[in-house]
């Protein structure tokens, strides 16, 4: 595959980019055809941080094509000088020639706060909660090589923590609900 791709800087905080990508993947004895177009933007300063990306995605295997939009979005806001708030949401949907029992897309939204003082960086912690939501298509195949994997919707909640002992030994936790 060849890929192709530049990112232009317009002040000190904003950035935006794009990128192409026109190949062939060759995978499990098949050769896919691939084209694929994203366009990024993104923001920083002190308080807030964004980034955008936007891409279609073409794959072709014979008379069979799939098209794939995929958007990401992160968004961290520094609400205090301990505390921040990240939101992150990823989708997927694609079409699939083959008719729609052929279609995959998958659904990631996550609302995060983080904890890192900065008067007494000893503990530092992270509450998370996800939504997740994956429809694979029935030619989506593991990494064991199995295939028709199962839909699933998940509502996660996690807390991960880590106290600094001394400069050489920290001790670190994560819980989780699913």
């Amino acid at each position: 595959t060849h890929a192709y791709g530049i990112d232009y800087v317009w002040d000190e905080r904003w950035t935006f980019g794009a990128s192409f990508e026109v190949g062939d993947i060759e995978e499990f004895a098949q050769k896919l055809e691939r084209e694929a177009y994203t366009v990024t933007a993104g923001y920083a300063d002190e308080a807030v941080s964004l980034g955008a990306a936007l891409e279609w995605r073409s794959d072709e295997e014979g008379p069979a094509t799939r098209d794939t939009w995929l958007f990401r979005s992160t968004l961290g806001l520094k609400v205090s000088p301990d505390w921040t708030a990240i939101l992150k949401y990823n989708r997927a949907e694609s079409d699939f020639t083959g008719g729609a029992f052929f279609d995959g897309d998958f659904t990631e939204a996550q609302i995060a706060g983080a904890y890192r003082p900065t008067e007494n960086d000893r503990l530092n912690a992270l509450l998370r909660y996800t939504y997740f939501e994956e429809l694979p298509s029935a030619q989506q195949i593991s990494n064991s090589g199995q295939t028709g994997l199962p839909a699933q919707k998940s509502n996660i909640i996690s807390a991960d923590a880590n106290y600094r002992l001394s400069h050489w030994l920290t001790l670190g936790g994560k819980v989780g609900y699913r």
